[in-house]
């Protein structure tokens, strides 16, 4: 399973379909009557950190 970590702004720009090729989005095999359900649950953590903060948890961000 793939831990994602997006900061809030990232997340909020992206779109479904960007999102989709992060996880590998399945996509329906044309021609196929049966269908298969692909379920991914997506776990995000959204931190706020103060841009003066001493204990940044990411300090290469700038």
């Amino acid at each position: 399973m793939k831990k994602l970590e997006l900061k809030k702004a990232e997340l909020e720009a992206m779109s479904e379909n960007d999102l989709d090729k992060i996880i590998g989005g399945s996509k329906p095999v044309s021609g196929s009557d049966d269908t298969t359900t692909v379920t991914v649950t997506i776990t995000i953590t959204v931190s706020s950190v103060a841009e003066d903060s001493d204990d940044d948890p990411d300090p290469d961000s700038d």
